[in-house]
């Protein structure tokens, strides 16, 4: 008897407490990783070759992806960034903006490792590639606010998929610095200038490091994040974001 209501136990709380939407508040399947109605769930939108594979950004035509699908857009090869590759999963609008900042801002880290888990066919790519994670550290003050670093969440998730070791404390940021948010293009740069550091350098000699973060803007950070870390001795540096402000196509 105790087994048979502990079988039924799920499904008498789904008749009495539904499962909700976690943006619109609308009933959802309850057997979804991603709690997320169909209508929220068709606002994602992601992000579909033909892309740059060094800075992520979709290319509108084509472009030398006719010839060589391996080679970087045209401000990649006038500036090459420390980064080596960028997979930006989803665009950063409507339901994954939404998803996002709760998750930031509103403490839903759940929704962080479930909008990877929907986002499971599209890391397949990167199997093989690597040799770690390291999510992109949050400084202390909004660590502190936030009680977690929504990149070690999201990084947690990737390394689970992957298959590969997680570690949280080999990329470190040692300053601050004026937040992201508002900054353009060269001043994002020297924002974050000397923000990180590199600790038990053992672990990242001749290693494919990949980088996780929650959302990718103009790549600075992850490209001041990716210099640090070559010079540390990674062999390779690549970056996934959950999501990436790349201009909609």
């Amino acid at each position: 008897m105790k087994m048979l209501w502990k079988s039924a136990l799920p499904i008498v709380l789904e008749v009495l407490l539904p499962s909700r939407c976690a943006l619109c508040g609308d009933a959802v399947e309850p057997t979804r990783s991603l709690s997320l109605c169909h209508a929220c769930r068709r606002d994602l939108r992601p992000i579909e070759p033909p892309r740059c594979p060094t800075c992520g950004r979709p290319l509108a035509v084509p472009d030398l992806t006719e010839t060589d699908a391996g080679l970087p857009c045209g401000p990649c090869r006038l500036a090459p960034p420390h980064l080596d590759h960028t997979l930006g999963l989803l665009y950063f609008e409507g339901a994954a903006r939404e998803t996002i900042h709760r998750l930031k801002y509103q403490g839903h880290w759940q929704l962080g490792r479930a909008l990877v888990q929907w986002c499971h066919s599209r890391l397949v790519c990167l199997q093989g590639a690597y040799d770690l994670v390291a999510p992109v550290p949050l400084d202390r003050r909004r660590l502190r606010q936030r009680g977690f670093n929504q990149s070690a969440v999201i990084g947690r998730e990737v390394a689970s998929i992957l298959g590969l070791p997680l570690v949280l404390n080999g990329l470190i940021r040692i300053r601050g610095g004026q937040p992201q948010v508002g900054l353009k293009g060269t001043a994002r740069q020297r924002n974050v200038r000397g923000c990180f550091a590199v600790q038990h350098h053992e672990r990242l000699v001749s290693s494919r490091v990949l980088l996780v973060d929650d959302v990718l803007t103009t790549g600075a950070t992850a490209n001041e994040c990716a210099r640090i870390l070559k010079a540390a001795g990674a062999e390779e540096v690549g970056l996934v974001t959950v999501a990436a402000a790349y201009a909609s196509l």
